[in-house]
């Protein structure tokens, strides 16, 4: 916990993050409709009193009107974490109605208010920067419905007092700290550590008193009766702080009542209220007193704190705050040190599951009891059917090895004589196994942290083990000197500062994951390419202090899915060194300028609501290079040159349409596999002629004027989407003209923009630059025949265009001559991925895919990156290197073809270049068994891989080959 004493707030327009939540509602209503019925019903029945067990839900919806963003009040930064704290208000138009012991009533008008957490934690120098994600509430939100049927309802009284303390606690259980919801963003990354132990938030420890009221409401006035004596309320205190609650015994007949009752709480946020909800205790239904809430922060700088009861009157509390720390000789005083135990349960492994539903850890030390939440031991997973091998079924499939990643709390003394009791319980009430052992083996422990696999005693299954890890640590009193600065909090303000503030916070580590990328994966590209016994290494890298800039938030919805696209910019100075050979070249600045989509797809009514996310660039970024150190540049041209390049085709390669990057968020979805069914077809081929330009740049006046050669000497270079095709150059002219300059492009989308930059042919140094001409795919195919503006350098092009949309039309595609000279169709393979492939000894796999008959002049190839064949993870804090035989590409590669006669797909899959296996399809089969929709044909499956190496039997590819035709424009 880190207390400040500036609290930024923002009021802002949120518009575009409002609009992607109400897009995303129709699917989170369902979601959260599953959500009650799973697991808030049941814990309802839980607590309720007996009268009423039998509640339950007959109708569930959220209704139409979705929650709002009112505002992002800060980002802040301590240590290696960050936190948005959003403030969530839903005023919505409910239909739900609940039955209990034959009455029914409905819910209406109900409102919840409250501030999320949203923590990024631990921060690392890598991708995807962050090691997890956690959401919370800091305190319980607040929520308030109205009941319909009221006639029933005025009958009992106490239902609606009831239901709501239920629900609250239900909600805090669930997600108010130290209740959190944890996504895991880097598994086992190497130099990370346990990510689980890592997102751990440290507690510090308040002794509360809860001390006196002055002048509260009198409930009771003018009540006095044999049974009550006096006419005075009987009022007593419930204190929350978070998901703890404690209760103050009735003080009789007083409104200026005096408790002085002390109660530990655990702090985990600067951000947590104390709530007090004063009662009247009566002999039916308690009457509430009022409200009154104290920060924390007030409480750690004044040591006390009166505040105003909503109903009248005032209460004081007092709070003594002490920190934590991992000091074994603090726990070796002599009495009884006071220490907290956290006990981290990660994962339980070879657990029965059979006739079982879900399972919970329940750990018990020092007379205290805590349970963590109950996980599935059954989940469904989809399985392809028998009639249609991309059509599911969904079938239930055993977890043995569920994980809680939950963190349980206990406040004791005297660790040293307790003892930690650990059970693995199913179902509320079946032991799995259980394990014990002293808290002195931690007090033993390096840093008092144990960690291991704990095999369980009367082990319901043999060989069951559970992972934990226990932390002790000491309390000490606080003092201001133990709260340490926070690094970064600051007051927002308006538009995307936020977000801006949030990207500077982040930005070390985004420097950590671009050196990162830039040693492992680029220069290794560059090094491939240059000449040979040309090397070039990173000495020196950092990006300074000049972060991102997010700016034009656009959220559009289509069929089953919602798309952000927002532009990304940088410039700003570098700090980057690349020893080429023996000399230094420096990097001073970079620019880098594109718009980035986030393709949100398939929506699901489940948790996590979208099933997977996709991230592309819908044209190639502008990215260019200021280089230093300018004599080592002038001595290898090349490098330079070639450094562009290798960015360029890196990007293209892995974010440029129709390349995305995707992101499996949820398995429970109707997809045998997800890739595949992430698959779009393009739209279709445009045919672009470069014919000619007029009023070019001259760069080569003067040059050769002796023998009239004095023009530039032009040619083009033209991109779209992730192909780029180089024109001949035409000698000496500014108006040049090119000859049979026709080249294809598979589009994605009419947004896709055709760059065509123009280039002066020098031999004997860099090309110059003469200027650059664009446009939409969808402003050509509708023009056909345009003269486009060459900016930067003056002139016009003219450019001509046909249109081919793609169709599935097996007419068409058996029409297709043998003899074509042009290409009529397009070939997509899908290359998934692969399993049992070797992994001892090598490092890299690939898989290179030929397309094309018999002639190898007709045959094009295409090769996919490469992927591990092992990883270093980490386990028990520990760096180990784990095979990867199974390796996923999710890679499409497109090839245009002539015919389909005799025309086959090849698979190869290579390891560190040696041969594992191959497979081949012959494409004409696709028109007889290939699945159809309007614009394709397709056909899927898990290829066993042709081998003559005996140790590389058994590997297989799986991999999707989708057809489609040129159809006439």
């Amino acid at each position: 916990i880190f207390f400040r004493t500036m609290q930024g707030t923002q009021t802002e327009s949120l518009d575009w993050l409002n609009a992607l939540v109400a897009h995303l509602w129709p699917h989170i209503d369902p979601a959260a409709t599953d959500l009650v019925k799973t697991v808030i019903e049941p814990e309802i029945q839980k607590n309720v009193p007996s009268l009423l067990k039998s509640i339950h839900f007959n109708r569930f919806s959220l209704g139409s009107v979705p929650p709002r963003v009112v505002s992002i009040r800060t980002v802040s930064r301590v240590e290696d974490s960050v936190t948005l704290h959003l403030d969530i208000l839903y005023e919505g138009d409910p239909d739900i109605s609940i039955s209990f012991a034959g009455v029914h009533v409905g819910i209406k008008e109900l409102v919840l208010k409250g501030c999320m957490t949203v923590t990024l934690r631990p921060l690392i120098p890598q991708i995807p920067v962050a090691g997890a994600v956690t959401v919370s509430f800091a305190n319980t939100p607040t929520l308030d419905f109205n009941f319909s049927g009221a006639a029933n309802v005025a009958d009992l009284p106490f239902v609606g007092r009831v239901i709501r303390n239920v629900v609250s606690d239900v909600v805090s259980d669930l997600l108010v700290l130290p209740n959190m919801m944890t996504v895991k963003l880097a598994q086992d990354a190497p130099g990370v550590g346990d990510i689980f132990s890592r997102s751990y938030i440290e507690p510090w420890v308040v002794k509360l008193t809860m001390a006196e009221g002055s002048d509260l409401k009198n409930a009771d006035a003018g009540l006095k009766c044999f049974l009550k004596p006096h006419d005075k309320s009987d009022p007593y205190a419930i204190v929350r702080l978070g998901a703890q609650t404690r209760t103050t015994p009735a003080i009789k007949d007083s409104k200026n009542p005096v408790w002085n009752e002390c109660y530990d709480f655990l702090v985990h946020s600067d951000d947590q209220l104390v709530e007090i909800t004063l009662y009247d205790e009566d002999c039916g239904n308690d009457d509430l007193l009022g409200t009154a809430t104290v920060k924390v922060t007030d409480l750690f700088n004044e040591g006390e704190a009166w505040a105003d009861v909503s109903y009248g009157g005032r209460v004081r509390v007092e709070g003594a705050f002490s920190t934590l720390k991992s000091d074994a000789a603090l726990l070796a005083d002599a009495g009884s040190p006071q220490a907290v135990l956290a006990a981290l349960v990660d994962q339980a492994y070879g657990l029965p599951t059979e006739g079982l539903g879900q399972a919970a850890v329940r750990v018990t030390v020092a007379g205290q009891e805590r349970t963590t939440k109950a996980v599935p031991l059954w989940i469904q997973v989809p399985v392809p059917t028998e009639e249609d091998d991309e059509e599911v079924t969904f079938v239930p499939k055993a977890v043995p090895n569920p994980e809680w990643e939950q963190a349980l709390e206990f406040l004791m003394d005297d660790p040293g004589a307790h003892t930690v009791k650990l059970e693995v319980v199913a179902d509320g009430s079946t032991v799995l196994g259980e394990a014990s052992f002293p808290l002195s083996d931690v007090l033993e422990a390096e840093g008092l942290v144990l960690r291991q696999r704990v095999p369980l005693d009367n082990a319901a299954a043999e060989g069951s083990e559970l992972l934990v890890s226990l932390k002790l640590y000491a309390l000490t009193p606080a003092t201001p000197e133990d709260v340490p600065a926070r690094n970064f909090d600051s007051e927002v303000s308006t538009g995307f500062e936020w977000l801006s503030m949030l990207l500077k916070v982040l930005w070390p580590h985004i420097d950590g994951a671009a050196e990162k990328l830039l040693k492992e994966t680029i220069l290794p590209e560059v090094n491939a390419q240059i000449p040979m016994g040309v090397t070039v290494s990173c000495t020196k890298f950092g990006l300074e202090s000049t972060p991102l800039s997010l700016d034009n938030f656009v959220v559009t919805t289509a069929d089953n899915s919602v798309r952000l696209d927002l532009d990304v910019t940088f410039e700003g100075p570098v700090d980057i060194e690349l020893a080429v050979s023996m000399a230094t070249v420096g990097v001073s600045k970079i620019k880098f300028n594109g718009q980035l989509s986030i393709l949100m797809k398939p929506l699901i009514d489940r948790i996590p609501v979208i099933g997977a996310v996709q991230v592309y660039f819908l044209n190639l970024p502008l990215v260019d290079f200021e280089f230093s150190g300018v004599a080592g540049v002038l001595d290898w041209p090349v490098v330079g040159k070639t450094v562009r390049q290798v960015v360029n085709t890196q990007l293209q390669q892995l974010l440029v349409l129709p390349n995305r990057m995707p992101v499996q968020l949820s398995t429970d979805t109707a997809a045998r596999n997800m890739f595949w069914a992430l698959y779009e077809p393009p739209l279709g081929v445009m045919r672009v002629t470069i014919q000619e330009a007029k009023g070019i740049k001259n760069v080569d006046a003067g040059l050769f004027s002796f023998v009239n050669l004095d023009s530039s000497d032009a040619f083009c270079m033209v991109a779209l989407g992730d192909s780029t095709f180089t024109t001949t150059t035409c000698n000496n002219s500014l108006d040049p003209v090119w000859e049979d300059q026709t080249f294809e492009f598979v589009v994605c989308a009419q947004g896709q923009r055709l760059v065509v930059n123009m280039y002066d042919d020098d031999t004997s140094n860099t090309d110059d630059f003469l200027g650059r001409a664009q446009v939409t795919a969808g402003e050509l195919i509708e023009g056909k025949d345009m003269w486009l503006p060459i900016v930067g350098g003056g002139g016009e092009l003219h450019v001509l265009a046909t249109w081919h949309p793609l169709s599935g039309d097996k007419e068409l595609l058996s029409s297709i001559p043998e003899d074509s000279t042009d290409n009529t169709a397009l070939v997509t393979v899908l290359v998934d991925k692969a399993t049992g492939l070797p992994t001892e000894g090598f490092k890299a796999a690939v898989v290179k895919v030929t397309v094309g008959p018999d002639d190898e002049a007709l045959q094009a190839t295409k090769t996919t990156l490469s992927k591990p064949l092992n990883k270093t993870v980490v386990k028990a804090d520990q760096e180990v290197v784990e095979p990867v035989p199974d390796p996923d590409w999710e890679a499409g590669l497109q090839f245009l073809v002539r015919s389909l006669e005799g025309l086959t797909v090849k698979c190869e899959v290579l390891a560190d270049s040696e041969l594992v296996g191959t497979c081949t399809y012959a494409v004409a089969d696709l028109l007889d068994s290939g699945k159809a929709t309007e614009k394709t044909l397709s056909f899927s499956r898990s290829f066993p891989l042709e081998t003559e190496h005996m140790t590389y039997q058994g590997a297989a590819l799986s991999v999707r080959i989708v057809l489609a035709g040129l159809a006439p424009e």
